[in-house]
């Protein structure tokens, strides 16, 4: 899977820029992974597209979900928390919360990863590994359900209302750095 698009000018600011973006290829990505599970055979078959695709989904994890959490941990929740602002004060419990859960779907996905791993590389998942697989999928998609939620409706434009056009321009390069 290609790497997403660095940000090359006011992705962020916006309020469905790249940050938002991430937000509905993550969601996709949740969405395959718990069909390709549902598609498995009675007996656990992994054929060559269930393979690609599963593959597909856990490289984009590793890496486009955690830079995502990176970006939102090192660039945006630190310029909302140094912003002085009414508006953003009452938002920080909300901040707390989501570096919380950036800490929990992390430590899902790393076990989502091994559990999907042992299937794979046996080129079959037992009943037991299908259905712990759709556990963790489950706590992942609620997790980032209530997640996302909060950060489209609320932490994205509140940003966007208060950092102003140089900070936010700011955080399109932290992510672009990050992303080369």
């Amino acid at each position: 899977m290609p790497r997403p698009a660095a940000p090359t000018s006011d992705l962020v600011s916006r309020p469905k820029g790249l940050l938002d973006q991430d937000h509905r290829e993550l969601e996709h990505h949740l969405e395959v992974a718990a069909l390709l599970l549902e598609l498995l055979p009675a007996d656990g078959r992994v054929s060559a597209s269930h393979r690609g695709a599963l593959e597909a989904a856990l490289a984009y994890f590793r890496r486009e979900a955690i830079w995502h959490t990176r970006d939102e941990e090192l660039s945006l929740f630190p310029r909302l928390r140094r912003a002085r602002n009414r508006r953003v004060a009452a938002a920080l419990a909300q901040l707390a919360t989501l570096t919380h859960e950036h800490e929990a779907v992390i430590k899902l996905h790393e076990a989502f990863e091994q559990a999907a791993a042992a299937g794979l590389k046996a080129a079959r998942y037992s009943p037991r590994q299908r259905r712990t697989l759709q556990r963790l999928l489950r706590d992942l998609r609620a997790i980032y359900r209530r997640h996302m939620e909060i950060e489209d409706r609320q932490i994205f434009p509140l940003a966007a209302a208060v950092l102003g056009p140089a900070q936010m321009r700011s955080i399109d390069r932290d992510i672009a750095q990050r992303r080369r």
